[in-house]
């Protein structure tokens, strides 16, 4: 018996905004350039204080690669 996958993209977007919008910083911007899709709906707001900036500086040096 087959299984029946469901993926992101497979959601409305009404689903897939909403979901996007618990995403912190780097993980939008890792999801934005995964397609022209994602491009497109995927809100960016680039960290604006200093809290935010270091932050986003851990995130992307604990990224796994």
């Amino acid at each position: 018996m087959g299984s029946i996958t469901t993926t992101l993209l497979d959601l409305p977007t009404e689903l897939q905004l909403y979901i996007i919008q618990f995403l912190d910083y780097p993980s939008s911007v890792a999801l934005l350039q995964t397609n022209r899709r994602f491009r497109t709906i995927v809100p960016i707001e680039p960290p604006t204080t200093g809290e935010q900036k270091l932050s986003y500086l851990l995130a992307m040096e604990l990224w796994p690669k």
